[in-house]
């Protein structure tokens, strides 16, 4: 039988089914070490030693596919144990520890965008809320308050919601853009001359327009996506003190039309940029329940000294004052 790790001879510069067994038959071995050969000089390394009848772009491609794969598998159909596994696992301890610690996306980052997942296709469009956020417990006027923080284009107070958990335990943050962003106009007017109805550009625009417009997106003139769910630190209760506050960061030349001896001319012109920062500030439920405890406490008190007087006339109106209690 001929050996497994020798170079087969020169032959079409692609890989064959033949090859995916043979690289994982490597892998399984560790010959190959799944998660510390991406680098150009490791690859090209072993497509030297291994498959020199394949060109590096597509054994790049190979190699990292079928080290994704091992990665999440682990196994090879057939192949037999080889030493210093345990437990029945196909791969040796060492190897078997170090391939878990880079199963995380961050590891992985890399290799998963040279891979194709076959029947998951991405949506052509993203309208997801992400916006930076900083959240702040603290207590004034002995009040304890969670502030949340936001910074947000400078758009009117009707593209932002905010909705508060029914636990009082996170805050979603729904940041809408204007509808001409999933407009074809828009696109009419960027383009200007250029624009063609059967251009390829304006063709791909219009098929994402589409796509935007069948999700539902779209509504009173502005299109939303999923919003952001922020977490408190502990419960709180609504509706909660709004401030919004704009922050010039900066300058930039903006092209304007002006009336220059009697004819339209484009001139720049300087315009300031804003970034906004929304704050909301929310009572805890903690607050809340010390003072309905001690509401609760004042009234059980004042039942008490009224059990004593036996020729007290209880009708509604002795308890109205229970109405106006401070909560």
């Amino acid at each position: 039988m001929a050996d497994a790790t020798a170079a087969p001879k020169a032959r079409n510069p692609s890989w064959n089914k033949g090859d995916d067994v043979k690289l994982l038959g490597l892998l399984q071995r560790g010959d190959v070490d799944p998660h510390a050969e991406h680098s150009q000089a490791n690859i090209e390394a072993i497509r030297k030693k291994y498959f020199s009848h394949i060109v590096y772009r597509n054994f790049r491609g190979l190699l990292i596919k079928k080290s994704a794969q091992f990665i999440t598998d682990g196994t090879l159909k057939g192949a037999n144990k080889p030493s210093g596994a345990e437990d029945g696992s196909t791969m040796p301890k060492k190897k078997a520890a170090e391939a878990k610690a880079v199963t995380s996306p961050s590891a992985l980052a890399d290799n998963l965008n040279e891979l194709s997942f076959g029947d998951t296709p991405q949506k052509p469009y993203s309208f997801d809320v992400s916006a930076p956020s900083m959240t702040k417990k603290y207590t004034k006027n002995e009040r304890d308050v969670v502030e949340v923080e936001i910074t947000a284009h400078p758009l009117d107070e009707s593209f932002f919601l905010f909705k508060l958990s029914d636990d009082g335990r996170q805050l979603d943050v729904g940041q809408a853009v204007p509808e001409a962003f999933a407009e074809m106009k828009r696109m009419k007017k960027q383009m200007g001359e250029q624009w063609k109805k059967n251009d390829p550009r304006v063709v791909a625009h219009s098929d994402v327009v589409q796509e935007v417009r069948k999700a539902g997106l779209v509504k009173d003139g502005k299109v939303w996506g999923k919003p952001q769910t922020i977490q408190l630190p502990e419960p709180c209760e609504g509706p909660p003190a709004k401030k919004r506050q704009m922050i010039p960061i900066g300058v930039v030349p903006m092209p304007v039309r002006v009336q220059e001896n009697g004819q339209d001319v484009t001139r720049n012109q300087d315009q300031v940029q804003f970034v906004q920062v929304i704050t909301l500030v929310f009572k805890t439920l903690r607050k809340r329940q010390k003072k309905e405890k001690k509401a609760q406490l004042s009234v059980l008190a004042a039942l008490s000294e009224d059990s004593d007087d036996d020729d007290i006339d209880r009708n509604d109106d002795d308890y109205e004052s229970d109405d106006n209690m401070s909560t």
